[in-house]
């Protein structure tokens, strides 16, 4: 196992009605004003919108709404809730929403404390030491960016959809009863992304050369095996909640469970002792919807990951047939990517990039795309190629 320091500030309030204790939190925080950042409308059907306002305003919070956030959101919208914030004289953000409007709250954050071109912090590979305060108040559960300081924005002008790294939201306030009548195809495509996090952590273990540690019940013992053992039980219980939702769409403790999976699957600890995974599945999604901006994340995932595993799977034999034999119950890391693309069916995922128009033509501008993700990619371009062929 790498060498690590773990911290993870945001404080996490779970459960039934908890979006109550909001407005006090804000306070305690030092907070008089903040914006209140949501999507197109979903958050007011399921009402986590109004509780959340009422809440700040029986703690006596002004707030301002900055509501519009797309679902791959972008910079406009980044600029625009920072430009709210400084209209109101305002001292933080409240996001209300999925990934996409806690994303654009966090980079609204870190973009509001510096001056010169925003784009820059995406364009950089560090990580934002400042911003100001986010609480979170989240709708959806797939992307746990209630619980990281990660902010993935799409420069519409580029066609760059790139991240920032910075602090952490302070709060977040997570009652799964506002998700009980998401539809299923769009928790499904949250469930592929809090997988696929997991996964891209899951994929960097490493076997451990002790002899005798090869022979023990079980199969190989890796170096990360604490890690690995809790990150193959996160995708078990994802996999098991989207089973039971099939069947009963409202079910809270399926829900519930999903939720907390996904804001665990990307809060730092299913990293530790990883250096840092893989991520090249998400830096090939990143393009494919930096190009084509109505591919939503989770479902272009279920179907870039598999063919991106399929492609290198002989450079990680001893790791995809773990994953095999212990999220997927089958032998063989051939057999282990049959049976999660078999699963994504079974959920209803698409299995290609062309349910979206994206046809050959896009593919040499996804492969530069791609090639140009500021984090490298490892692999060559006919290799590039080769994933997105697959994929159409």
């Amino acid at each position: 196992m790498k060498d690590f320091v773990y911290h993870n500030p945001t404080e996490v309030r779970f459960g039934r009605g908890v979006v109550a204790s909001l407005g006090a939190r804000v306070r305690a925080a030092g907070l008089s004003a903040v914006v209140v950042v949501a999507g197109g409308g979903a958050a007011r059907r399921c009402g986590a919108f109004g509780d959340a306002v009422t809440s700040l305003e029986a703690a006596g919070v002004a707030w301002t709404p900055c509501e519009g956030v797309r679902p791959n959101p972008d910079l406009d919208g980044v600029l625009r809730a920072v430009q709210a914030l400084r209209d109101a004289g305002a001292g933080g953000f409240v996001a209300v929403g999925g990934g996409s409007v806690m994303d654009t709250a966090k980079a609204a954050g870190v973009c509001a404390l510096h001056d010169g071109d925003p784009w820059d912090h995406f364009t950089r590979r560090t990580t934002a030491t400042a911003a100001v305060p986010v609480f979170t108040v989240p709708t959806l559960s797939g992307t746990g960016a209630e619980m990281n300081g990660t902010a993935v924005i799409t420069n519409m002008a580029q066609q760059r959809k790139w991240s920032l790294r910075g602090p952490t939201p302070v709060a977040a306030f997570l009652d799964p009863v506002y998700q009980r009548d998401v539809p299923l195809a769009l928790a499904v495509g949250c469930a592929v992304d809090a997988m696929t996090h997991v996964l891209e952590f899951a994929v960097a273990g490493t076997p451990c050369v002790d002899a005798k540690a090869l022979d023990i019940p079980g199969g190989t013992y890796f170096m990360e095996e604490t890690v690995l053992a809790q990150n193959e039980a996160l995708l078990r219980s994802i996999i098991r909640s989207v089973e039971v939702l099939r069947r009963i769409p409202g079910d809270y403790a399926a829900r519930a469970s999903l939720a907390w999976a996904a804001g665990l699957g990307l809060c730092g600890l299913t990293g530790v002792g990883l250096g840092g995974g893989s991520w090249v599945s998400h830096a090939l999604e990143h393009a494919v919807s930096g190009h084509f901006p109505q591919v939503p994340h989770g479902p272009a995932l279920a179907v870039l990951f598999p063919c991106w595993m399929e492609e290198v799977a002989s450079e990680h034999t001893p790791m995809f047939e773990r994953l095999a034999r212990n999220v997927w119950g089958v032998e063989g890391a051939v057999e282990g990517i049959r049976a999660m693309r078999a699963t994504f069916d079974r959920w209803g995922a698409p299995r290609r990039l062309a349910a979206w128009g994206v046809g050959e033509d896009a593919i040499p501008g996804l492969v530069r795309a791609a090639l140009e993700y500021p984090r490298p990619l490892g692999l060559a371009p006919e290799r590039v190629e080769r994933i997105f062929r697959s994929a159409l």
